[in-house]
C-alpha cells in the first residue's frame, strides 16, 4: 500500500506540473497568435485568393475547355470578370454564378 501511495502522489505531482508547464504554454501560444495575428490574417487571404483563382479556372475550363488558363479575374457587383487564353486568342468573359460564362470580347477576327 505503501508503494501505491508513492505512486499516486508521484503522479498526482507530475501531473500537477503537466497542468501548469501547459497552462503556460498555452498563454504563451495565444499571446505569440495575437502578436501575429496580422501576418495570420494575411496568410488566411492569401490562401482563400488562391482557392478563389482555382474555383474561378475550373469553372472556366469545365464551361470552355481545359486548354483554356485564367490571366486574371475580378469580382463587382456580385459578378465575375476574368481574362482567358487559349492558343494565343485571349477572351473577356463575365459570369455571375461561376457556372455559365459569357464571352465579352476576343482577340479572334
Amino acid at each position: 500500500m505503501n508503494r501505491i501511495g508513492t505512486n499516486r502522489r508521484a503522479f498526482l505531482k507530475t501531473a500537477a506540473v503537466s497542468t501548469v508547464f501547459l497552462s503556460s504554454a498555452s498563454a504563451l501560444s495565444r499571446s505569440e497568435e495575437l502578436a501575429s495575428t496580422g501576418t495570420a490574417t494575411a496568410n488566411s487571404e492569401l490562401a482563400s485568393a488562391a482557392h478563389l483563382f482555382d474555383t474561378v479556372e475550373d469553372s472556366i475550363q469545365a464551361n470552355f475547355g481545359s486548354g483554356f488558363g485564367v490571366l486574371s479575374y475580378s469580382q463587382k457587383q456580385g459578378d465575375t470578370y476574368a481574362q482567358i487564353e487559349h492558343l494565343g486568342n485571349y477572351y473577356s468573359v463575365i459570369s455571375a454564378d461561376l457556372s455559365d460564362w459569357k464571352i465579352l470580347q476576343s482577340s479572334v477576327s
